[in-house]
């Protein structure tokens, strides 16, 4: 598929783990990031589990998770945080300023993928950049999105977006708006045929969701997987997706008059 995207741009793309289902307690958190590091994942984002309704206490229990997770990590680990759309513009601003000292690279939708004017104004005034856009559709919704500013990261789904076409029209006006698009990537070898023909500057990352990744990719006789923090390009034909027919079982249903 690369190829016939123009080819390839970047020989291989460096993963950033998504840490979706991943515990939040303290002693798991720092347990599971010091594996990711040793599986070489140089770059890490992790859910927090707290919003508004926690109060003060649920904020310090996210800044808390970030602390842990960068003196595990190290100074050198880009380390990203996912709001999971469950904040407000005031608390995103709030807990921003607190987590400034741990140099995230982003916060992903810190709000309702709707509020355009909200994000606008977090993505100028905070403190750490916005992310956000997996719940967005077509090159008209991103438009939208660049036209006010909304994140310094843009992230569209191949699959959800539009298919491939569409997601390549995306990619294409958000480097004409000088942002950068990170995908979404649900489906892992699409994701990274597309990125990889793009170059760095405009796709620097691949998402990989740890424990979900596996899982979508049951049927595939060959996975799609980063090795020692990198994707590499799937060598076999098309998307590099065949399907592994001994996973199907056969299921006999009986119908209402056998029964």
């Amino acid at each position: 598929l690369y190829k016939l995207l123009g080819g390839k741009v970047q020989d291989k793309i460096r993963a950033y783990a998504n840490t979706a289902g991943y515990p939040q307690d303290p002693e798991s958190v720092a347990r599971e990031a010091s594996k990711l590091v040793e599986e070489g994942y140089t770059a890490i984002k992790w859910g927090v589990a707290y919003g508004p309704a926690a109060g003060i206490t649920g904020m310090k229990r996210n800044i808390e998770t970030v602390r842990i997770l960068r003196e595990t990590v190290g100074p050198d680990v880009l380390l990203m945080i996912d709001a999971w759309s469950s904040w407000d513009m005031d608390y995103t601003l709030q807990i921003a300023k607190r987590l400034e000292k741990y140099d995230l690279a982003f916060i992903e939708e810190p709000v309702m993928a709707d509020f355009l004017s909200s994000y606008s104004y977090l993505n100028s005034k905070c403190a750490i950049p916005i992310a956000g856009g997996e719940h967005e559709y077509t090159r008209w919704g991103f438009k939208q999105m660049l036209d006010v500013d909304a994140c310094s990261f843009y992230q569209p789904d191949p699959a959800w977006s539009g298919g491939v076409s569409e997601c390549l029209k995306i990619v294409d006006l958000v480097s004409a708006y000088d942002r950068k698009a990170l995908l979404h990537n649900s489906i892992p070898p699409l994701g990274i045929h597309i990125s990889c023909s793009f170059p760095f500057n405009v796709i620097p990352l691949a998402e990989y969701l740890v424990l979900v990744g596996d899982a979508s990719q049951y049927f595939y006789k060959n996975k799609c997987r980063p090795s020692q923090g990198y994707f590499s390009l799937p060598a076999e034909p098309g998307i590099g997706v065949e399907i592994d027919e001994t996973k199907i079982v056969s299921q006999k249903y009986l119908s209402y008059e056998n029964n």
